[in-house]
């Protein structure tokens, strides 16, 4: 009899085992150290990923180095808007420079997606950059672009 009670114990820990091991892995903060890598080589594949390769190629536009973020703000952290995120401010290849880091967000132009906790891997634009970007707006992506880069210039002017 002991051992049956023993076993019938057992049995309803077991739910209690498989809603730990389930329990939501981005709890605090997540840093994706190789997605931020990805951004920082202006890698195809994250690119891909995020459904730019196309306008990021055609348009000769780059991340600018060092910006770059990607992480996952679990529940626990006080958010409104628990998710994950990638952000990076971009702009023309021929306009980045050394340490451009510094000025980007004069320079640059901020691009940031989101997804749910739930679908990780489902990034949605979450700023005008990234919207312009995935929808392919070439016209509206050159004007920002080109926005961006006057008022780098403006600043970099009045700091001589």
């Amino acid at each position: 009899m002991y051992f049956v009670k023993l076993f019938l114990m057992a049995l309803m820990f077991i739910p209690c085992l498989a809603e730990a091991s389930t329990a939501n892995k981005y709890s605090g903060l997540t840093v994706n150290h190789a997605t931020e890598k990805e951004l920082r080589a202006n890698s195809p594949r994250i690119f891909r990923k995020l459904g730019i390769e196309k306008i990021m190629r055609d348009m000769h536009l780059k991340n600018i180095p060092d910006g770059e973020q990607a992480w996952c703000d679990g529940p626990d952290m006080g958010s409104e808007r628990a998710g994950c995120y990638i952000v990076f401010y971009f702009t023309s290849a021929n306009h980045i420079y050394p340490n451009m880091w510094n000025d980007n967000d004069l320079c640059g132009v901020l691009a940031r997606w989101r997804s749910k906790l739930d679908s990780p891997n489902n990034y949605t634009p979450d700023s005008g950059g990234a919207s312009w970007l995935t929808a392919g707006n070439e016209a509206m992506v050159s004007e920002i672009v080109g926005d961006a880069w006057r008022s780098c210039q403006e600043y970099a002017q009045q700091n001589k």
